[in-house]
């Protein structure tokens, strides 16, 4: 089989990693097509997985309507000329037009409510469509949901090996800022540059480390605490702080899967993000006004009173309740690749 993986994230790498190097072991054939997106090109290159660039996508709206169509036409004319029999994304309208046009099968999955742009695209021409079963959506009889959370297929036990046991106490906070340029960001503008100064002063009177991680550039005033580490060292990072803020669902379900808990500011949210807040007592869901940020900082004292014995027994319990979903996608696949 020849298996083609369009990855549009840094965290896109993560989902999909080692069912790549699962099936290339089992003697099929993988492309990988990805956008130059933050450090999506680092990761790949630490995992030493070969890939083709399809550009760096566009900001304005007019811009990602003309990338969409040249993104789709260009996967259409490498899934052609290489013979791909599927194409797997993870909300990749460009992947599933192009296995339509060729007339072969698509898997995509999703767990962003507001990502309607690539929905209104993929939907109409993806094979089978997969989320986590926190997805609050329906897309009907293509549309399947599943036990588990996107992070556990590179953050499951089975996968990573952490020192979240050799954790210290109200050491290190981690700030994750990002750069709001997505199509489902549009409208968002994120925290305050006043609000992310309050959050780091108030961090230090708790004697927290602070370190910030940023898609953009930080300004000045902020520039001492840059995190400087190399990306694919990012959660083993991650599992040795005791606390997340910041502006990424992504990162805040990363922390939660490694019992790290996690403030997290979205004026629209996410469904996953929600669960782990309503379940699990992990995330802490905010929208992105200053109002919220007081809210959030009140908040503050109570979850870091709180030691981490009993973060990483609420990660226990999620792990308990979800499965590694590696096992489940390749299942997947290969019962699709039946199929073709």
């Amino acid at each position: 089989m020849r298996y083609l993986f369009d990855l549009g994230h840094p965290a896109h790498v993560h989902y999909f990693k080692f069912i790549i190097k699962s099936l290339k072991l089992n003697g099929n054939e993988v492309i990988v097509t990805a956008r130059n997106k933050d450090v999506t090109f680092a990761l790949l290159e630490a995992e030493k997985i070969k890939y083709a660039s399809r550009g760096n996508g566009a900001n304005s709206t007019f811009g990602k309507l003309l990338y969409l169509i040249w993104g789709s036409l260009l996967l259409t004319w490498i899934g052609k000329r290489n013979k791909v029999d599927m194409y797997i994304g993870f909300g990749s309208p460009y992947a599933a037009f192009a296995s339509f046009v060729n007339g072969k099968k698509s898997v995509i999955l999703d767990d962003t409510e507001n990502a309607l742009l690539g929905q209104s695209f993929y939907r109409r021409f993806a094979t089978t469509i997969l989320s986590p079963d926190s997805f609050s959506k329906d897309f009907g009889m293509k549309h399947s949901k599943f036990k588990s959370f996107m992070e556990l297929f590179y953050l499951h036990p089975e996968v990573f090996s952490s020192t979240v046991d050799e954790r210290e106490e109200n050491s290190i906070a981690l700030l994750r800022f990002v750069g709001w340029n997505a199509a489902h960001d549009a409208g968002h503008n994120g925290i305050s540059l006043e609000a992310k100064k309050r959050i780091v002063e108030k961090l230090e009177t708790f004697g927290f480390r602070v370190s910030i991680s940023s898609e953009d550039k930080l300004p000045d005033s902020l520039q001492k605490y840059a995190l400087k580490i190399n990306p694919a060292d990012m959660h083993e990072f991650l599992s040795r702080c005791s606390l997340l803020v910041g502006e990424s669902a992504t990162m805040a379900s990363e922390a939660a899967m490694l019992g790290v808990p996690a403030f997290y500011f979205d004026n629209e949210g996410r469904g996953y993000t929600d669960a782990l807040q309503k379940k699990y007592d992990l995330v802490f869901n905010y929208n992105e006004s200053d109002e919220a940020v007081d809210q959030a900082i009140a908040k503050l004292s109570e979850v870091i009173g709180r030691d981490k014995t009993y973060w990483l027994n609420q990660r226990e319990l999620l792990l308990a309740d979800n499965f590694n979903p590696n096992k489940f996608l390749l299942t997947e696949l290969i019962n699709t690749a039946k199929n073709v």
